[in-house]
């Protein structure tokens, strides 16, 4: 069964909307897909500026290990800080 992550970040560092776009897709999405089991992604701007995405996994599991990549890549990237 497939299994859905909605994150939303709280920092924004001092680029542009698109910039932190950029640096998620370039940095983050990588990861995440070399953790296995990642089926989508998707990142997008929220009304108030702020920064969200969408990961749908094979299963649980996967989704589990995803969650922890983000959050080790998150707690290092100066692009999400703020």
């Amino acid at each position: 069964m497939a299994y859905l992550v909605l994150r939303r970040y709280s920092g924004r560092g001092t680029g542009s909307a698109d910039e932190v776009l950029a640096k998620v897709q370039t940095e983050l999405f990588p990861k995440l897909k070399e953790a296995g089991g990642l089926l989508r992604y998707t990142t997008l701007v929220m009304d108030d500026g702020g920064i969200a995405s969408s990961s749908v996994y094979e299963n649980k599991d996967a989704g589990q290990r995803g969650v922890q990549v983000a959050a080790e890549v998150v707690s290092k990237a100066q692009f999400l800080q703020g």
